[in-house]
């Protein structure tokens, strides 16, 4: 049983105390309706040879998602788009879209996300596997209850792992292990069933160590690559799916190989190949090199490729010319810890060029390097700003940037070949965000016939149709489609000469106002006193520009449900601060792409409509302002350097307001925050709302996966789950690590991670605080708000209220937690900031 301490003293409670819990909530129809707006995600694309046009995305409303679809053909405008899906119950489930298997048929998961389900027992954990016609028959077929995360030629594979027997073990005889495995079960034509449904999986492969995080298929299907996690170090495997007997191991070494690519014809294989940089002490050598370091900067990399063939003799694939195109261990590349987005490493169409991120001049860009290695590689992208997603569509790139405006989103298009410049497609505006989801860029390219051509600097026709999501200040994501005719045309007709796209080149659309939209917005007139977002600018405590956003309450409010404001929109009574989660994030004055951030966002309209003065700020740790500000140094459990940009803003926002009723409100990291607020500063922070908080870094770094089973567990003193104190001694830290001065290194982070915890200043609480969390939370452990719940009950606080959801996830997977999650946190705030 996991034993995580927020207090020494708490070892010694033999009772469980908890705070009083919070009066019953009842929502009101305003929150009802701002919460019940309609997110769009995971969009997919698909184009027959006759011309046809499909897209295909999952659309999220009061906790129900569903997938839509709209088609066109040839150069005819999409139609209205239809559902596919009718899920109906708010029951805690998510869709992950696979794609289209044919113009008639895609692919789906459905998954039960907490255990708070009331359906949970027709729905397996595991994800049941589905296909869907995408005619408007709303016909839908249960595949299997395996876990399937890829289709490939008519097949479906998943990673799993399967009971092996190894060599004798002394007198214990055989030993029994699991062994990873890539397994697969082969789909009927029509791609709506298994071909042979009593059958069990067929097993490709397995490999003794590790597991397999990842995997893909050569184009003509003959190999298959895996990705073979070993804990401190990984390999990348080729196996013949004709007549393969063993893995090929691509040039292993001690370090970790992840993201294999392949070439357009399948002769050549690229990769990452990650270092680690760890010290000593078991912190990142580069904090002390430049500054640029916490868990938000990227591995140290090299860019690597080798061609590949199959030996039909010896029944096995075979790989040479192992070259290094690109190495960065200083910067790192930007992966997921960067933030949202694909960033990916992706071929040039004749696969001249490799295409991957880097991030040389302290911003997240595009490069490109010649795939034979011959010369070095450059940045395509622009060089001070962020490219936050893209795609390769024949020699060009497709890019999600805030180069437009810094504090949103545009998309742009560059040449790999570099014959052309970073070409503004879709502009971004102070309050429209445009290609991005949470499940990445997101960005789909119909028909790009525009090729560059070495030596000619001639403006290319691209004429190619896009596809992508678009949110504005009062409106959710939608989906939109326009022509990237590079200035040539207003707009392209269909045969019955209705505007069937407009042009979303900058210079012939401004607000985006031309562009067709494939489904209807959701409607800001069932939402009242939507307020505009401004864009803000303003000193943190050391100097650091900050960013943020402010919702500023409307000059008169006859809506709000406890008040009305007729002091104009700077005479609220109250000012809120409110900081995302991650902490790799970006929040704009827009609605989010995210649908949790985006419910976040309408938690801040609807204050505002209530009379207070709400300050969004995107503190450091997240993307969009550079390297140096994504991963600053002493942040996080090294220092929490973010927190001063949280008190600035508190200290920002009770100048402009005039006011020192001053809460706060925040979710995840957000919530970490709001700790680091009431536990720091009562004196600024009266009241606070705290939901899913990490409130101890030691407990929730041990508790985390990623620390507990990585290389680079900062302070592991337990070892590895279930093992007893100091056991993992002899090999965590590493051989380089393990020298006498390790527990003394030990210590010393601890006492670091101690003093950049909320735990460390639980004492200093004077202000009211509400701590929100569901007790089934995978990412922030439930014993993080436990652990505060006794402290304060101990310490004899009387000012401290907890709203528990038995069952429930991180950020709560029902609407109908969701919402009563979001009617406490405005009742709170505004009972404790003395709104009159």
């Amino acid at each position: 049983m996991r034993r995580f301490a927020i207090y020494a003293l708490l070892q010694a409670l033999t009772e469980v105390a908890l705070s009083v819990p919070v009066a019953s909530v009842h929502s009101n129809n305003v929150l009802e309706g701002m919460l019940s707006f309609t997110g769009r995600s995971q969009l997919a694309g698909f184009e027959t040879a006759n011309g046809t046009r499909l897209a295909a995305w999952v659309e999220t409303t009061q906790g129900k998602d569903n997938i839509f679809v709209a088609k066109a053909r040839n150069t005819g405008g999409f139609s209205a788009a239809y559902p596919v899906t009718n899920f109906t119950e708010d029951d805690g489930s998510s869709i992950a879209l696979f794609g289209f298997f044919s113009e008639s048929v895609l692919h789906f998961s459905r998954r039960a996300t907490s255990d708070a389900n009331p359906s949970h027992y027709r729905i397996p954990h595991d994800g049941g596997f589905y296909a869907a016609s995408t005619d408007k028959v709303l016909s839908v077929d249960f595949i299997t209850s395996m876990p399937v995360s890829s289709v490939a030629n008519g097949v479906a594979y998943w990673a799993t792992s399967v009971p092996r027997i190894g060599v004798p073990a002394g007198n214990l005889g055989s030993r029994k292990y699991n062994a990873a495995a890539l397994v697969s079960a082969p789909l009927a034509a029509n791609g709506r069933s298994l071909l042979s449904p009593g059958e069990n999986p067929i097993i490709i492969l397995s490999t003794k160590h590790g597991s397999i995080d990842d995997f893909t298929f050569s184009p003509d299907h003959s190999i298959v690559a895996i990705v073979n996690n070993r804990g401190d170090h990984g390999f990348i495997g080729l196996f013949s799916l004709t007549n393969g007997t063993v893995i090929h191991w691509i040039a292993p070494t001690h370090d970790t190989d992840v993201a294999p690519t392949w070439s357009p014809v399948g002769n050549k294989i690229a990769w990452r190949r990650e270092y680690s940089m760890l010290g000593e002490n078991a912190r990142d050598v580069r904090c002390l090199n430049h500054g640029y370091c916490g868990d938000a900067a990227g591995p140290a990399y090299a860019i690597m490729v080798a061609d590949v063939a199959i030996d039909n003799i010896r029944a096995t694939v075979t790989s040479g010319n192992v070259s290094e195109l690109h190495r960065d261990v200083t910067f790192g590349y930007p992966d997921s810890s960067a933030g949202y987005g694909s960033r990916g490493i992706h071929w040039q169409s004749a696969g001249g060029h490799v295409v991957f991120a880097c991030e040389n001049s302290g911003f997240m860009q595009v490069c490109a390097a010649p795939a034979d290695g011959r010369s070095t590689s450059r940045v395509v992208s622009s060089a001070s700003c962020d490219t936050q997603a893209y795609i390769v569509v024949g020699d060009f790139v497709y890019m999600t940037h805030n180069c437009d405006l810094v504090d949103s989103l545009g998309i742009a298009r560059v040449s790999i070949l570099g014959e052309t410049g970073v070409v503004s497609v879709v502009k971004a505006t102070a309050t429209t965000v445009s290609g991005m989801s949470a499940s990445g860029g997101n960005l789909v390219v119909f028909g790009a016939s525009g090729v560059a051509t070495m030596g000619s600097r001639s403006k290319q026709a691209v004429r190619a149709t896009l596809v992508f999501f678009q949110t504005t200040w009062n409106t959710s994501a939608s989906v939109v489609a326009c022509i990237d005719d590079d200035g040539g045309t207003d707009s392209v007709r269909r045969p019955d000469g209705v505007n069937a796209y407009a042009s979303c080149h900058s210079t012939k659309l401004q607000a985006l106002s031309k562009t067709r939209r494939l489904f209807g917005l959701h409607s800001t007139a069932s939402v009242p006193q939507l307020v505009q977002p401004k864009l803000v600018t303003f000193p943190s405590l050391d100097g650091t520009l900050l960013h943020a956003q402010l919702f500023e309450p409307p000059a008169v409010s006859s809506v709000g449900a406890h008040r009305t404001n007729t002091g104009g929109s700077n005479a609220a009574a109250s000012g809120v601060i409110f900081t995302h989660g991650g902490c790799q994030r970006q929040m704009y004055a827009a609605y989010h792409y995210d649908n949790t951030y985006a419910a976040l966002y309408a938690l801040n309209q609807y204050l505002a409509t209530e009379g207070h003065t709400v300050l969004s700020v995107n503190y450091r740790g997240g993307p969009g302002y550079g390297v140096k500000f994504r991963a600053a140094n002493n942040s996080g459990w090294q220092g929490a350097s973010e927190y001063q940009d949280v008190l600035a803003g508190a200290l920002w926002l009770r100048q402009h307001v005039g006011t020192d009723a001053i809460g706060i409100h925040g979710l995840s990291y957000g919530g970490l925050n709001a700790m680091q607020a009431v536990s720091r500063n009562s004196d600024v922070f009266k009241a606070s709302v705290a939901n899913a908080p990490v409130v101890n870094w030691i407990s929730e770094l041990r508790y985390d996966e990623d620390y507990v089973y990585g290389a680079g567990a900062p302070f592991d003193l337990l070892g590895r789950p279930g093992n007893p104190l100091f056991r993992a001694l002899p090999i965590e830290p590493s051989t380089d690590r393990a020298n006498p001065n390790w527990l003394s290194h030990s210590q010393t982070n601890q006492e670091l991670a101690w003093k950049s915890s909320p735990a460390a200043y639980l004492d200093n609480i004077s202000s009211p605080l509400l701590l929100i969390q569901g007790d089934s939370d995978s990412e922030v452990d439930f014993e993080e708000t436990l652990g505060v719940a006794r402290a304060l009950r101990l310490r004899g606080y009387k000012g401290f209220s907890s709203l528990v959801f038995p069952d429930e996830t991180h950020g709560l997977s029902r609407f109908e937690n969701q919402l009563t999650a979001a009617q406490a946190t405005a009742d709170f705030l505004t009972k404790h900031l003395q709104m009159p």
